[in-house]
């Protein structure tokens, strides 16, 4: 800090890449913004350096001595009192840290998601089935390891025949958008895979290479990466303010200053991710990914996390999916028979009691007088497998961009021939309507410029808020068997894959409300929409994580 004629001035450190200081540059507007508005003499001076990490860009980090290869420069700088406080990117910061620092504050988070940016001459080979071996680009250890254990499966199920390699690839974002794109002569790199929080900044900031860098991505299609099969690092897309830690213990006014931009949520979640990692030992060198996505119930009472941890430590391979929170039953509530609301030919355990009551009856939308609608230069959310059959394949139209609401509706959809954007994961339309807010994905497809369809069932008022309803499926109600009912008023236990499926149930088995019940359900709509309706209904992130739960209970 230095003062002159009451003009009190406070140096921040930044590595000095491009991402760094547009990132820092957007924290200082932040801080400007503050002290504007109540105080007028402060202003904030940016002071790059640069770091051994940013030096050395020829092997990769895992594979170089020493450890902080992006905060130790910084770090010195701050104790030396030559800045008052560093912006660092979370997820380079190392678990010990010097006595002298304190995390001072978290911004809101952004996008924590991995991106997969690929040719669009890629994607149509890889269809075509000209493509036989895919060249992608990263040298982290965690990507690399779920390149083959996730990726590896998803481009299979395009072409059984392909063959995935991963080069290695180091140097700035901007620098490794360069590589993308001058390699098209050579493919050097078919695809390479970036932090999305990253592109986010850089393309939602004032940049003076913005040009050069909107001409790197315009020859580019993407993935999202959902973190169920690819998890972020932890804390990746938070950034740490850091400062000497006798701010605090003095309640300065620069400490006092950083609490008004602390994410209380975002700390959080960064922090616990951060310690999962560091369990396992943490370093650069870690193949682990760490993924905390929270979600609340309609009413706030209850804030539950989802913790998926992938990766591999010594040898052994690491994979654990789980919602942090306490799913008591009572004694009166006894898991007897179980009833799972998918049809029979999708749910072929006998032990389950499926769903024969609703069948799903396709509409082919080429006769419904009501939508002509041919799809082109637009979105598509595609919410489940029965709206499939809507989509025309012509894979060389690469402005129609599709989005679903889970990973085995994608695995579906790239078998048929269709490339996804992104996946709503746990959360779907709500993590859809988040993508459509991102600055990065709507320089490099329109998300918000373009008209956005929702493929989806006849009767459905969900989703409006994402584009205009495509009727593709409806309910037919089926007459069902005495012993199909019998079982039912002996089923205890109740999986319901949508709230119109709880509701038409209600409608003809009453006796299914009965305060001696289990309902549960997925994460997304539908646990909102049960919640809405005051049902008492314990959310999994799986089907499979339901069945896992309900053996413990029985044993």
């Amino acid at each position: 800090m230095s003062m002159n004629n009451n003009l009190i001035t406070y140096k921040i450190g930044s590595r000095d890449s491009l991402l760094a200081l547009t990132q820092t540059t957007q924290v200082k507007r932040d801080l400007e913004r503050i002290t504007n508005n109540n105080i007028n003499n402060i202003k904030f001076e940016i002071v790059s350096l640069k770091t051994s990490g940013d030096q050395n860009t020829s092997v990769p980090l895992w594979q170089l001595k020493g450890s902080n290869f992006f905060t130790k420069e910084l770090d010195q700088a701050l104790i030396d009192k030559r800045v008052d406080l560093v912006i660092h990117s979370f997820k380079d910061i190392g678990g010990a840290r010097p006595a002298e620092i304190m995390l001072a504050a978290v911004p809101q988070r952004t996008f924590a998601h991995d991106i997969l940016l690929i040719k669009n001459s890629t994607v149509k080979k890889l269809f075509s089935g000209e493509k036989k071996e895919l060249v992608i680009g990263t040298s982290s250890p965690r990507r690399s390891y779920l390149l083959k254990k996730s990726l590896a499966p998803i481009f299979k199920s395009i072409n059984k025949d392909i063959i995935l390699k991963q080069r290695d690839l180091r140097g700035n974002v901007n620098t490794r958008l360069k590589k993308l794109y001058e390699g098209e002569s050579e493919y050097e790199y078919d695809a390479i895979i970036l932090a999305l929080a990253g592109l986010e900044r850089l393309f939602s900031g004032d940049c003076n290479t913005n040009d050069t860098l909107q001409e790197y991505i315009d020859r580019l299609n993407f993935l999202v990466l959902p973190p169920s099969i690819f998890p972020w690092a932890s804390a990746q897309g938070a950034l740490a303010i850091e400062c000497r830690a006798e701010e605090e213990k003095n309640n300065s006014p620069l400490f006092q200053l950083l609490q008004q931009i602390d994410h209380y949520q975002s700390r959080k979640i960064a922090l616990a991710e951060k310690n999962i990692f560091n369990s396992y030992g943490g370093g650069c060198h870690q193949a682990i990914g760490v993924s905390i996505i929270e979600f609340d119930d309609v009413d706030d009472k209850h804030n539950h996390q989802i913790q998926i941890c992938l990766g591999e430590k010594d040898g052994e391979d690491i994979s654990k999916t789980e919602i942090r929170e306490i799913r008591e039953i009572t004694e009166e509530k006894k898991i007897k028979n179980i009833f799972i609301g998918l049809p029979k030919h999708k749910q072929s355990d006998p032990q389950f009691l499926s769903d024969e009551l609703i069948e799903k009856v396709l509409i082919d939308i080429n006769d419904n007088d009501n939508n002509n609608t041919k799809f082109s230069n637009a979105h598509l959310f595609v919410t489940s497998d029965y709206t499939i059959h809507t989509l025309k394949k012509d894979n060389n139209d690469q402005s129609l961009l599709i989005w679903c609401a889970g990973t085995k509706t994608m695995n579906k959809l790239l078998q048929k021939g269709f490339w996804v954007n992104g996946v709503g994961d746990y959360l779907g339309s709500k993590e859809i309507l988040n993508f459509k807010k991102s600055a990065f994905l709507d320089k490099l497809s329109g998300v918000a410029e373009k008209k956005w369809y929702v493929l989806t069932r006849e009767d459905a008022k969900e989703d409006l808020q994402i584009g205009e309803h495509v009727p593709c499926y409806r309910y037919k109600i089926n007459d069902v068997s005495e012993e199909f009912i019998s079982k039912l008023k002996n089923t205890s236990t109740f999986y319901w894959t949508s709230s119109k499926q709880f509701e038409i149930y209600c409608q003809h088995f009453p006796f299914i409300i009965n305060d001696n019940h289990i309902h549960a359900t997925g994460v997304g709509k539908t646990y909102q929409q049960l919640n809405l309706k005051k049902i008492n209904v314990i959310p999994f992130t799986s089907i499979e994580e339901f069945k896992q739960w309900t053996k413990k209970q029985i044993n």
